[in-house]
């Protein structure tokens, strides 16, 4: 798993072999919906709607990440400090 996000008010599982899985539309918030993930160690919930796999980063840059697999990966700016510590802490 590289990431979790929402498409379509539908949760969307973005795999390390490039392939996507269509998960249950949403009745609840994301954070809910997403909440056993979010406790497992190495997942990281950033803002309201993404979830991602610290493990899989290979780089990560002010605006996007990029993962093993060489997908890419926008997010907002603001949250890169926090991530960028959080992801050297994890990765150590």
């Amino acid at each position: 798993l590289n990431y979790v996000n929402i498409v379509r008010r539908c949760l969307c599982y973005h795999l390390k072999d490039g392939s996507l899985l269509d998960g249950k539309t949403l009745r609840t918030n994301f954070r809910e919906a997403t909440k056993a993930y979010a406790e497992k160690q190495g997942l990281y919930l950033i803002g309201n709607n993404l979830l991602i796999n610290l493990e899989e980063i290979k780089y990560l840059n002010k605006d996007h990440i990029i993962f093993d697999n060489d997908e890419k990966l926008y997010y907002p700016q603001k949250y890169y400090e926090t991530l960028k510590t959080d992801w050297k802490n994890y990765i150590e």
